[in-house]
């Protein structure tokens, strides 16, 4: 593979702390980095886990404007240039994440625009919570410095942002010291009128859904802000996380998960129109300009708010209006007065399309602790597949394999001109072996998006998903003993491990599937029946890993791929955590609905688990290992697919049948 470079190896401006090996070599051209894209190094999941939502942005943006004008009055342009400052913090990180190794300049550069994404973003994050989302009298009394503090802290953050990234090296304290200060004053000047919702909806027991979201997306952003201060995981296992897991990683994930989490929570404001009752930015202007004959209606106008509707009942002209707002705001003479139902900005904007909550849905498409974000069944099967480009809380479980589908055949295209997967058995595992990953995937987003239709259909889609994933098992069972064991364990267990394998890989789906049918989604029966058979399968795939770990560590040879595998198999363990133990919606019921709940982080750091496994096969193919090792002949691997398969499709027959049969 591409040989990167080691901590000691590069200048110390391109120096992670805690993260030993992937750098980039410096002073290639440019196509070599931005090609670098493609390839896995310890910035790779920095600049994809922006990219993509980059273009989910662009997708909500795309959704919103069939509701939302956005060149019609002042609230559409808010909430355009929000959503061009969240395209623009992703999209600037990204290309400083991807192109800041080719020297100390283009490092510096890339993070100074960075940081003027960053500073973009909270501005008009600032202005879109004062005028979309705070409450009416908090506006009132801020409207008229606001937006110039907002700017303020915003240019104070980034001067101290580049100034300390030019001045001191990363790692250093200073520098990190100015960094958070300068970011959590900015911040929490922009989030004042997020915070007086909040704590005035608490008081006031009027707590809705759209303000927990505006307090998930703050979690977000404070726990994305932890993992990025504190340098955790690599800071307790350096070098273990250097391409996938360390803390900066998933640190993007949850700022991610936070702009679209707000972002959503903005639109619901909008579409809810409690920016109705606030003094607008345009409005005033209008009304101090005492001018009748405007070209422009006033804003308060265009948006029909029911006092204005009222107000042109009885007779009142433009400005008479808007001060009938304003006395009928102050004295809460409107409560109960109805929108203006043909109003063309309301037209159309009642409600984004709407997703059941969990009192609504059969208990078979229940989540344990997930709240809302359930698609209705009995829809067409071309809704299921469409709302792919929807957020509900499959949303993620589909793009989390389905993107790593894509990895895994970019991974066999480039493997493929260094090892021919016709010429031997080698070869043949190994093409094998990533064919059985992009199974699992597949067939794992296939279940998520699909499930919803009906509980017949719930029960089919995840029995062919745990097809995949005894399919997985096997695989990796044959390929880790075969490519990645000790010599002598691969000679003591050859006769009956791959029988064993298949065994085991059936009794697996079987478990599986029965738990799924027989027990709903949350019984204990059916956890402790799926994590039991899960694990005593892929122990017995891993114990040629775990007699090669054992042995290395006693002989002392611990290479750079044993370690690999370690990593793995940690990553399984860490994911397996997640799905068991339902974390962290068990504490945070309703909050994780659609972004953040237990199994969306099981699929992403059970992805990272299985492309780790697959990079460490090939380094051992590369390394000649299997060279040493006794391998079947290619009709044994022919004859334990044939049984392998044949078997599935007996367990496959049997459990769409039963699943058919459930009324």
């Amino acid at each position: 593979m591409e040989r990167f470079l080691t901590v000691d190896e590069v200048q110390d401006a391109h120096k992670e702390p805690f993260v030993l090996t992937g750098y980039r070599p410096p002073h290639r051209p440019w196509r070599y980095y931005l090609m670098s894209i493609f390839s896995l190094h310890n910035e790779t999941l920095n600049v994809w886990t922006h990219l993509i939502p980059c273009i989910y942005v662009l997708y909500m943006l795309n959704t919103y404007c069939d509701e939302v004008d956005y060149t019609d009055g002042v609230s559409g342009k808010l909430f355009l240039f929000y959503g061009i400052s969240a395209f623009a913090i992703h999209f600037l990180s990204a290309c400083a994440h991807l192109l800041c190794s080719r020297s100390v300049a283009s490092h510096r550069i890339a993070f100074i625009f960075d940081y003027m994404g960053i500073a973009f973003y909270t501005f008009s994050a600032s202005l879109s919570s004062g005028y979309f989302s705070s409450k009416p009298s908090f506006a009132y009394a801020v409207r008229p410095w606001f937006p110039w503090v907002a700017l303020l802290f915003n240019c104070l953050y980034m001067v101290a942002s580049a100034h300390s990234h030019v001045r001191y090296s990363r790692g250093d304290p200073k520098r990190a010291l100015i960094q958070v200060c300068s970011f959590g004053s900015m911040y929490l000047s922009g989030m004042l009128p997020i915070i007086h919702r909040i704590l005035s909806d608490a008081y006031n027991g009027s707590v809705d859904d759209v303000t927990w979201m505006h307090v998930r997306h703050i979690l977000f952003l404070v726990i994305g802000g932890f993992f990025h201060a504190s340098e955790v995981p690599q800071r307790f296992l350096p070098g273990m996380c250097d391409v996938i897991g360390h803390g900066h990683q998933i640190f993007h994930v949850f700022t991610a998960a936070m702009a679209l989490t707000q972002m959503q929570a903005i639109f619901a404001d909008l579409q809810n129109r409690g920016h109705l009752d606030l003094v607008l930015l345009q409005s005033n202007h209008s009304f101090n300009n005492g001018s009748k004959n405007h070209s422009r209606k006033p804003l308060l106008q265009q948006l029909v708010h029911p006092c204005c509707h009222a107000a042109s009942v009885e007779g009142y002209s433009d400005h008479s209006c808007m001060l009938f707002c304003s006395c009928s705001l102050a004295t809460g003479s409107l409560a109960g007065r109805p929108f203006l139902p043909e109003a063309p900005f309301t037209k159309g904007l009642t409600t984004m399309e709407r997703f059941l909550t969990v009192d609504e849905v059969p208990d078979a498409h229940k989540e344990p602790f997930v709240l809302t974000g359930y698609r209705p069944p009995h829809r067409p099967w071309r809704y299921y597949l469409m709302s792919i480009f929807s957020l509900h809380n499959e949303t993620l479980n589909v793009w989390t394999h389905l993107v790593t589908c894509i990895y895994v055949l970019y991974m066999l295209n480039t493997y493929c001109d260094e090892v021919d997967y016709t010429d031997g058995v080698s070869g043949k595992l190994f093409i094998f072996y990533g064919i059985r990953n992009f199974t699992l995937h597949f067939l794992s987003s296939c279940a998520h998006l699909l499930c919803s239709r009906s509980v017949a259909a719930s029960h089919i889609a995840f029995s062919f998903d745990y097809m995949g994933i005894a399919y997985y098992l096997f695989n990796g069972s044959l390929s880790q003993c075969y490519i990645s064991s000790e010599p002598s364990f691969a000679y003591a267990v050859h006769p009956w491990y791959p029988w064993m394998a298949i065994l085991f890989s059936c009794l697996y789906l079987v478990a599986s599937a029965h738990s799924h049918v027989r027990y709903r989604m949350g019984d204990p029966k059916r956890a402790l029946i799926q994590v039991c058979s899960f694990s005593t399968t892929y122990l017995l795939g891993t114990l040629p890993l775990i007699h090669r770990i054992l042995s290395d560590v006693y002989n002392e040879s611990v290479d750079d791929v044993t370690w690999m595998h370690v990593r793995h198999i940690l990553l399984l363990v860490i994911s397996g955590f997640f799905y068991a133990s339902e974390t962290p919606q068990r504490y945070f019921p309703g909050m994780c609905d659609v972004i953040g709940h237990g199994h969306q982080i099981f699929h992403v750091v059970g992805s990272a688990s299985l492309l780790t496994q697959m990079q460490a096969i090939f380094a051992d193919l590369q390394n000649r290992r299997h060279l040493d090792l006794v391998r079947p002949t290619e009709l044994s691997i022919t004859t334990y697919y044939v049984v392998l398969l044949v078997t599935y499709g007996l367990i496959a027959f049997v459990f769409v049948r039963k699943a058919l049969s459930i009324k």
